[in-house]
């Protein structure tokens, strides 16, 4: 994230839109490596824990969706903030965001689907049906739906403002 704004800082993302890789080809150089290394971080973290089974194609199901929001978690940071400052303002309160969404596991059943609002959630709650043997085929789906939509925004957004500065 940070060297994605230093490289807006320093206009070297200009060049970026002359060299021959298209915008989608950009990104997803840029971020292959990160998501791989969360996927497989998290496939070998669920395979390993001791609390409770967990088959393998759901650990690929999770492991898939929670790296997932690395390149959101980034884009998002990097179409927002326009310098060093607000970008580490930015990454602290989208760890809040992150991290928030744990609250609606120790809160009444009535106000928990308020917490659907944050993509997090939904990981969450995909590993609370689990650990209580519950199908998690709908908070899967809508998990899959809400990191693709805003996967698809904060990509479109990177792109404009990440190019034309």
């Amino acid at each position: 994230s940070m060297v994605l704004v230093d490289e807006k800082e320093n206009n070297i993302s200009i060049v970026y839109g002359v060299t021959p890789l298209s915008k989608f080809q950009y990104l997803t150089s840029r971020f292959l490596l990160p998501f791989g290394f969360t996927f497989l971080l998290n496939v070998m973290l669920l395979d390993f824990q001791p609390f409770f089974e967990i088959g393998i194609s759901t650990i690929l199901i999770l492991s898939f969706l929670a790296a997932m929001i690395v390149p959101i978690y980034v884009l998002a940071v990097n179409s927002w903030a326009m310098n060093r400052m607000q970008s580490m303002l930015y990454i602290k309160a989208f760890n809040m965001v992150v991290l928030l969404p744990i609250a609606a596991f120790f809160i009444s059943q009535d106000y928990r689907l308020y917490f659907g609002i944050f993509p997090t959630y939904w990981l969450f709650k995909i590993m609370d049906n689990m650990s209580i043997n519950t199908s998690i085929v709908l908070p899967a789906i809508i998990c899959v739906l809400f990191l693709t939509i805003l996967l698809t925004i904060v990509s479109n957004t990177f792109l404009k403002r990440h190019f034309l500065n």
